[in-house]
């Protein structure tokens, strides 16, 4: 009996991602239990329990009063790479010298495949890290949202590639480099910023030799956080 009522919520699960992939985007509320009851022909503990089964995959998390809303890295647990298990200085250090293998391609990639709406991203995220470095350096915003707008800006760049792939793979680097950004946070914003507007104009402009080589200069100034 419980093998059956497992494979229905799994089934059901199924669907519901069906039509989350069909209908929805990431922040969005989808409908509530009662709704997909109806909707999919099922009682709502099914629906609860294949709820439960997204949720343990981050499709989808409950905010308490609020409803079920789709994540914003759908498919992605919380800490796939296991970084809590490794040494966080080494760990550091060895992210640091894959970033100096990956990232300059990455950005050359999006210099040569970037389309018109994706660049605009790239540009507003540009902007925003601009005002957050400027926000931070007066006072006005702290640490965590400084190091969200860099992290957008680099996820922004990723996603000029138009590569599925290289978008989920971005976020992984960040995290495990998050720590490193606490530990020299004074000297954050001038790294941040160190050619930042070349490399944009260099993707922008579809310039990939630009691109890799101001990515790549732009690497070399972090040492100082990462080595």
């Amino acid at each position: 009996m419980s093998t059956v009522k497992r494979a229905l919520s799994e089934q059901t699960a199924d669907e519901i991602l069906k039509i989350i992939n069909s209908e929805y985007r990431a922040g969005d509320k989808i409908p509530n239990e009662m709704e997909l009851a109806k909707s999919l022909q099922v009682s709502r503990t099914t629906i609860r329990e294949a709820i439960k089964l997204l949720c343990a995959i981050n499709v989808v998390e409950i905010r308490r009063g609020n409803g079920t809303f789709v994540c914003g890295n759908p498919g992605m647990i919380k800490d796939p790479m296991g970084y809590r298990f490794l040494d966080k200085h080494k760990l550091v250090r060895d992210l640091y010298e894959m970033c100096l293998l990956f990232e300059p391609e990455i950005a050359a990639l999006a210099a040569e495949k970037a389309i018109p709406v994706l660049l605009s991203k790239l540009k507003d995220a540009s902007k925003n890290l601009a005002a957050s470095i400027e926000d931070y350096n007066k006072g006005l915003i702290g640490i965590i949202q400084l190091i969200q707008s860099a992290s957008d800006f680099h996820l922004a760049i990723a996603q000029c590639c138009d590569n599925n792939t290289l978008s989920r793979f971005e976020p992984l680097i960040i995290e495990g480099l998050l720590d490193s950004y606490y530990w020299n946070a004074s000297l954050l914003t001038r790294y941040l910023s160190k050619y930042q507007d070349d490399l944009v104009a260099a993707i922008v402009n579809k310039q990939p030799d630009k691109a890799r080589e101001y990515m790549r200069l732009h690497l070399n100034e972090g040492k100082q956080f990462f080595m």
